[in-house]
């Protein structure tokens, strides 16, 4: 896990870093768990298994492999490789074909 430093906000009537970065963590593990709720771990599994960074090894390089992607998008795949989910439910291979009940198109645009 990150080890997170203690910094403080100096600024009167705000809330302490502290306090945002739980808002910010408290918000984004939510947005993980929904992620795994509706089966993107394993519709889009590079958004939870860091593949999107194996070629990226500067600043340069991550920043244009997310420059045309959405900034929830980016702001996902980061959280899970700073936070990753170790113990994703499996695929029962079957979820492609149920989703088209739904009319989930994502299956394929990727």
């Amino acid at each position: 896990p990150l080890k997170l430093p203690a910094i403080t906000n100096t600024r009167e009537g705000n809330k302490s870093i502290e306090e945002l970065r739980d808002i910010l963590l408290e918000t984004m593990r939510r947005v993980q768990e929904g992620g795994i709720e509706s089966g993107q771990h394993i519709k889009r599994r590079f958004l939870f298994d860091g593949s999107w960074m194996n070629d990226v090894a500067t600043h340069e390089q991550l920043f244009q492999k997310i420059q045309h992607i959405s900034p929830q998008e980016s702001a996902i795949r980061m959280f899970n490789v700073l936070f990753p989910v170790t113990d994703l439910p499996a695929s029962k291979g079957d979820e492609e074909k149920i989703s088209t009940y739904y009319g989930d198109k994502i299956w394929n645009s990727f």
